[in-house]
C-alpha cells in the first residue's frame, strides 16, 4: 500500500514546524560561501525545464549559475512570464526546503517543499508568532515534492539493503526545482532566502539572516520593469482599440 497522502500531510506540517522553531532560535547554518547581495537572472533561451529534480542535462545551460553554500548551487532564469529556480545538492539535504520570497519587504511567501508543497505569507515587521503553512495549498507557483512508496520501501529493506540508499535508487533527486508565475509579484526586483535539510543540520542561505526583516536577503534583478508595463496595459488599454 502507498504511503497515504494523509501521513505525508502530517510529516509536512512536523517538518515546518521544526524548521519554524528552529529559524526562530536562530539556529547555525552549515558552512557557506561568501553570501551575495544581488544577481541579476537573465531572459533564459525558452528551453523548458521539468519540475521532477533531476536537472537534466540542458535544462539549465540558459540560467544564472551561482555557488551559495560548499554544497549547493541556485540556478535561476526566467522564461515566458516564470522566474525558474533551481536548489541542486550535491547530498540528500535539499529533500525539505522551504523558500521565502517578497518584491516589496512587506508580503513575503513561503514555498515549502517536502513531500507535499505547502504555501505560507508573512507580513513584515512580523510578530513573534510565524504563522504556519497550509500543506496542500499553492498559487502560481510549483516544484517538484519527495516520492516514496511504503511497498517498494519494505521490499527494499527486506532484502536486506541498506535504508538509506532507498530513496536514492528508487526515487533520485538532485534537488528541488522551482516554477513561480511572475505576476505574483509586483516588482522586478525579489528578495528571497532557503532553509533545507532538517532541524539538526540546516542550511541557510543567507546566513545571519531571519524572518523579521528582509536585511541581508539575496536581491534578484529581473529581466525588464513589469510595474510599468503593467500600469500601461491597465491604464492605456484603450490605445490598442484604435
Amino acid at each position: 500500500m502507498r504511503t497515504s497522502r494523509s501521513f505525508i500531510a502530517i510529516v509536512c506540517v512536523l517538518a515546518g514546524a521544526a524548521f519554524t522553531r528552529a529559524d526562530r532560535q536562530s539556529a547555525p547554518p552549515a558552512n557557506s560561501a561568501s553570501a551575495l547581495k544581488s544577481v541579476v537572472v537573465p531572459e533564459g533561451n525558452g528551453r523548458p525545464v521539468l519540475l521532477d529534480g533531476l536537472f537534466s542535462p540542458g535544462e539549465w545551460d540558459d540560467a544564472l549559475k551561482v555557488p551559495i553554500h560548499a554544497r549547493v548551487d541556485l540556478f535561476l532564469k526566467v522564461n515566458s512570464g516564470h522566474l525558474f529556480l533551481g536548489l541542486k545538492f550535491d547530498d540528500a539535504a535539499g529533500i525539505i526546503t522551504d523558500l521565502w520570497m517578497t518584491s516589496d519587504d512587506r508580503t513575503v511567501y513561503q514555498m515549502h517543499s517536502s513531500g507535499q508543497l505547502g504555501e505560507g505569507v508573512l507580513y513584515l515587521p512580523a510578530a513573534d508568532e510565524i504563522p504556519g503553512t497550509l500543506i496542500g495549498y499553492t498559487k502560481d507557483w510549483d516544484a517538484n515534492e519527495i516520492k516514496s512508496d511504503s511497498k517498494k520501501k519494505a521490499e527494499w529493506q527486506a532484502a536486506g539493503r541498506p535504508v538509506d540508499g532507498y530513496r536514492k535508487v528508487l526515487f533520485p533527486s538532485d534537488g528541488k526545482e522551482y516554477q513561480i508565475v511572475l505576476s505574483k509579484f509586483v516588482s522586478n526586483r525579489l528578495k528571497m532566502r532557503f532553509l533545507a535539510g532538517h532541524p539538526k543540520e540546516l542550511i541557510i542561505y543567507p546566513d545571519k539572516t531571519d524572518l523579521k526583516s528582509t536585511e541581508n536577503w539575496l536581491e534578484l534583478v529581473l529581466p525588464g520593469d513589469r510595474v510599468i508595463k503593467r500600469f500601461v496595459q491597465q491604464h492605456f488599454s484603450f490605445a490598442s482599440d484604435k
